[in-house]
């Protein structure tokens, strides 16, 4: 292999799950991360860039679209690209059925780490409002079009004992699986056997645990603001 699938190349892979797409055809060959530049700016430019400059040996290139609330960083490399096709085999192009790597999955230590790169990017974490008018009750969704990405995460995390809700409907044309993690049991265990990197789900995990509850509609400085007023 080219580069050493190791536990921050498995947390890479996930966070490609969630948020990258690859694009690898004659002379183009680009890998592209995007999230949301109000939110994740930090996570984007303290953790993303310093990681694929220390797996890949690349300089990122980093984008901001204001109007578009997005923040992007692209790697513009053939090896990079054809590593991530032929040795981990994830999709060139759309990711409708991408799933967790055979290699990955025989892993346990390296399927961890890329469960967290799939939560730190594609896992929702919100707070559902309670029959005593607090926004106190966890809930973790996923909503993803591959079928075989929703098996994936679906076993392995039955296999970790986490209690999994998962349906699938049709959503503006496209088949759609939602999994949902509920309750305060299923976010212990996650934090405890899995846990997070992104610090916005970390900030608003930390309001929740400092006042009780999240109210929704809140940025990365407002749950900032907040723990600084403890």
């Amino acid at each position: 292999m080219i580069f050493e699938l190791d536990q921050k190349l498995a947390y890479e892979t996930g966070f490609h799950i969630g948020d990258e797409n690859l694009y690898s055809k004659n002379r183009t060959h680009k890998i592209t991360y995007s999230g949301n530049l109000q939110n994740e700016k930090a996570f984007y430019l303290e953790i993303l860039k310093p990681l694929l400059e220390e797996l890949f040996g690349v300089q990122p290139k980093e984008k901001r679209w204001e109007e578009r609330n997005a923040i992007l960083m692209v790697i513009n490399s053939k090896k990079v690209a054809t590593f991530k096709i032929n040795e981990l085999g994830l999709p060139n192009g759309k990711k409708t059925h991408i799933r967790i790597p055979e290699r990955i999955k025989e892993d346990p230590k390296l399927l961890r780490e890329c469960l967290k790169g799939i939560g730190d990017t594609d896992f929702s974490v919100s707070f559902k409002k309670t029959r005593r008018g607090t926004y106190s009750e966890p809930r973790m969704d996923l909503f993803c079009r591959s079928t075989e990405l929703a098996d994936d995460i679906e076993d392995t995390l039955l296999s970790m004992q986490f209690t999994v809700k998962r349906k699938t409907k049709m959503r503006r044309g496209f088949l759609e699986n939602r999994i949902r993690l509920h309750g305060k049991r299923n976010l212990e265990l996650w934090l405890n056997t899995i846990g997070f990197v992104n610090p916005y789900r970390l900030a608003k995990i930390d309001v929740w645990r400092t006042f009780g509850e999240v109210r929704p509609y809140q940025s990365y400085h407002d749950y900032l603001t907040l723990l600084d007023s403890r």
